[in-house]
């Protein structure tokens, strides 16, 4: 009997252990993209089928969103074009509007005009990392197109 006590003090602990539920951490906002690549890119006809400027801050600016992302380009009737989003970075926000394809862009990277681009960092500076996600859109609302984890 004795010799059962010592393998019984060591498994049952373990036994235990295998049984306890684990915590799952979820993202609050799985549709958020953190740590975005911004450059900024020279506008013109969008792969919505606008016609974009290079001087687009207006209310709301433009982004061209990467490939990726976007998804396939069927103008207009892709469900990411038009979509607004909220951007981030050094304690600066804007948004702006999907209107356009970024192929050189990583996943979740987006393009900016010179004057959005400008809004959040000298032009000098070619490439900044931020936060964005889609402007007061549940679920149902955004459209089902891969997100990349970040």
């Amino acid at each position: 009997m004795r010799s059962l006590l010592p393998a019984l003090a060591v498994s049952l602990p373990l036994a235990l252990a295998a049984h306890v539920p684990r915590l799952e951490v979820r993202d609050p906002n799985p549709r958020a993209v953190t740590n975005s690549q911004w450059t900024f890119f020279s506008a013109g006809l969008g792969a919505c089928g606008e016609l974009n400027s290079n001087s687009d801050f207006a209310s709301p600016s433009i982004v061209a969103l990467d490939q990726q992302m976007f998804g396939p380009v069927n103008a207009p009737f892709n469900p990411i074009c038009n979509q607004r989003i909220t951007m981030t970075f050094g304690g600066k926000t804007a948004i702006a509007v999907i209107t356009d394809i970024c192929i050189t862009c990583p996943p979740g990277g987006l393009d900016l005009t010179p004057s959005l681009f400008s809004f959040f960092a000298p032009l000098s500076e070619g490439l900044i990392f931020g936060a964005w996600d889609f402007v007061n859109a549940s679920a149902s609302e955004v459209p089902l197109v891969e997100r990349p984890v970040t």
